[in-house]
């Protein structure tokens, strides 16, 4: 370009476009990201609970600016690639798009003007764009016009930053094979693009590329990741990963929440129905999720609500939640434990009882485990094996909603995949009853409380129930057979 000033290169640059990021109260858990450029954005907020997400990213950002600056060093063991990854709703497209830009240019800001990354220019890709229902090859093809055009609309340069969002799209392509809804998975072509083409891009994929992963089925991308052939690098240890925490406590919900009103035009100070009583709405219909808590406001917001002439919150919100999270369930883990089998998936199903919990044993697949790892929380008895220098031990997880929408996948005693509502107040009881996410969760574990207390009130021969287990079906007595003989199992 002519009229580019020297030195500028004929792209728009990381630089040009990402955030600045700036700790807004010191304290390393509520972020500010400004833009430099008017494009008429608002500051935005990203919520960081432990404080370890940013710093994270900002290790990574470090050393791949580090090992750029050093030439002629190869150091194949150093992460090229960083992956976002978390539970349902917890904020991994955002974060991907716009806090990992900031922290990255952050750390090239901080770099010598010649450094070989500062002209770095971001492409995007999200992987539901591409030609999904037309087998591996189809896919493949998709994505090679999808990088030519890259190529030929930004004349892309070397270096590069890369994200890829959706990334569970491209590891499950399907074929027509005489069915309208081209819902067969092409498996072997799945297989290929795993092996032959993201593990290579993961452990030895080009120096000046760099690679930033996450998607809706993170479940489906960690069983991929330890299915890939070792060769000598094991692709689970050339990714950094950055674990998004499910929710975040009710003091940073606030600060999302005041921070945000003005912007939805929901002033604190508006009348009875906002300020106070929407903010405690929000919160505890997003069980403390900032995605989940964004998307129902503005939902809300542009339904009409808050003052525009729609209905209550309270209205509304059991209907938006059904919708958007049953196609949210259907990826992040109908779709991404269809390789189990029915006894598989039921105990997966443990990790939703606190009191009983799974053990890494328990869970088939590696690199499912691996993804749930850092959500789980030790089960009581655990916590006290622990505390007197014992390992290993029963998990579950430990956020109530999350719980909840494992729930509606699998059906509770068969272990079968379920693409409906759910049972035990699945998905439809958000709209049938107006619970949140968490009283159903709360409801699962009083029905289940009930159910044992109802046979052994029966087997005591009280209540005029019949005997044992009169009126529970052979399923739910077996099941507290087991629970029973497992619990004795873990006492001695």
């Amino acid at each position: 370009m002519a009229n580019e000033p020297a030195g500028r290169p004929p792209w728009r640059t990381l630089l040009d476009e990402a955030a600045s990021l700036r700790d807004l109260h010191g304290d390393s858990r509520v972020w500010e990201l400004s833009s430099h450029h008017r494009d008429g954005r608002p500051p935005r907020l990203f919520l960081d609970p432990c404080g370890a997400s940013v710093a994270s990213m900002r290790e990574w950002a470090s050393l791949r600016c580090r090992l750029a600056g050093q030439q002629g060093r190869h150091w194949s063991s150093a992460p090229r690639s960083l992956m976002v990854s978390g539970l349902v709703q917890t904020g991994k497209t955002y974060t991907l798009n716009e806090v990992l830009p900031a922290v990255l240019a952050e750390a090239l800001r901080a770099q010598p003007p010649d450094h070989p990354l500062a002209a770095m220019a971001v492409l995007r890709l999200n992987c539901l764009s591409l030609k999904l229902r037309a087998g591996a090859e189809g896919l493949l093809f998709s994505l090679l016009a999808e990088m030519m055009g890259w190529a030929e609309d930004a004349r892309v340069p070397a270096p590069v930053l890369v994200l890829v969002d959706e990334l569970q799209a491209l590891l499950q392509p399907t074929t027509m094979n005489g069915r309208p809804d081209g819902t067969e998975l092409d498996a072997a072509g799945g297989a290929y693009l795993r092996d032959g083409l993201l593990r290579q891009l993961l452990v030895a994929g080009p120096r000046h590329v760099l690679l930033a992963l996450t998607g809706s089925g993170m479940a489906a991308v960690w069983g991929a990741l330890a299915a890939m052939p070792v060769g000598g690098a094991a692709p689970l240890h050339c990714v950094r990963v950055v674990n998004l925490p499910s929710s975040s406590p009710p003091d940073l919900m606030l600060r999302l929440l005041e921070h945000s009103l003005p912007l939805w035009g929901l002033e604190a100070g508006d009348g009875g129905d906002v300020g106070g009583g929407i903010k405690a709405e929000l919160m505890a219909w997003s069980g403390g999720s900032p995605a989940l808590c964004t998307a129902l406001a503005e939902g809300w917001i542009s339904s009409g609500g808050g003052g525009g002439g729609g209905g209550p919150l309270a209205a509304y919100a059991p209907h938006f939640l059904r919708d958007e999270l049953h196609a949210e369930v259907e990826v992040a883990w109908a779709r991404s434990l269809a390789h189990l089998t029915n006894p598989q998936r039921g105990a997966l199903l443990d990790l939703c009882c606190p009191e009983l919990g799974a053990c890494a044993d328990d869970i088939a697949d590696t690199g499912l485990w691996r993804f749930l790892q850092p959500h789980l929380t030790a089960t009581a008895a655990t916590a006290a094996a622990q505390d007197g220098g014992g390992s290993g031990g029963y998990f579950y997880l430990g956020d109530a909603s999350q719980r909840q929408l494992l729930r509606t996948a699998i059906a509770r005693y068969a272990g079968q995949l379920q693409r409906t509502g759910g049972w035990a107040g699945g998905l439809d009881s958000l709209e049938a009853g107006g619970l949140t996410l968490a009283q159903l969760d709360w409801g699962w574990q009083l029905l289940r409380l009930g159910e044992v207390a109802k046979h052994l009130q029966g087997a005591t021969g009280g209540g005029g129930g019949g005997g044992a287990g009169a009126d529970l079906s052979a399923n739910m007595v077996l099941g507290v057979t087991e629970f029973t003989a497992m619990l004795e199992a873990r006492a001695g």
